[in-house]
C-alpha cells in the first residue's frame, strides 16, 4: 500500500498510487493477480483515448479506480518451481466486473493473471 505503480493499458493514465488491497481489510501486501484500489496520480494529456470529454473527466488526476496487478519486480514463484519477475511494477485498470477499461494492454502478462482474469489475457500483447 502506498506504492506508485505504472499503468500499462491505453486509458491515458500513466502512474497510479495503491491505497487499498481489495479483500481482507488487514492485507497490506499484493502479488500478481491481486485486486487493488488505486488513485490516479499522472495522466498523459496527449493520449488519443483522452480526446473525448467524458473520458477526460473519468480518468482525471485524483480519480479512484479498481486495478489488477500484472507485473512485479519481486520474484514470484510458479507452481513448476520456476521464478518470474519484471523490470517494473504495473497494473491494469478494470471496472467492477474486472473487465479492462482500456482496449489494449501494452505489456507482457504472466499466465497466472491471464488464467485468473481471461479478459485481461485476451487484450495483452503477449502471455508468458
Amino acid at each position: 500500500m502506498g506504492t506508485y505503480i505504472y499503468c500499462v493499458d491505453n486509458t491515458g493514465v500513466v502512474i497510479v498510487k495503491v491505497f487499498q488491497v481489495i479483500g481482507n481489510r488487514f492485507t497490506r501486501v499484493a502479488t500478481l493477480g491481486t485486486k487493488v484500489l488505486v488513485v490516479v496520480k499522472g495522466v498523459n494529456v496527449r493520449a488519443k483515448s483522452l480526446q473525448d470529454e467524458k473520458k477526460k473527466h473519468k480518468f482525471r488526476r485524483g480519480s479512484v479506480h479498481r486495478a489488477v496487478i500484472v507485473q512485479m519486480k519481486k520474484k514470484f514463484r510458479r507452481r513448476d518451481l520456476s521464478y518470474i519477475w519484471f523490470a517494473k511494477n504495473a497494473v491494469v485498470l478494470v471496472d467492477k466486473g474486472f473487465i479492462p477499461l482500456g482496449k489494449r494492454i501494452k505489456a507482457e502478462i504472466p499466465r497466472e493473471v491471464a488464467d485468473k482474469f481471461p479478459a485481461i489475457g485476451a487484450l495483452a500483447d503477449r502471455v508468458i
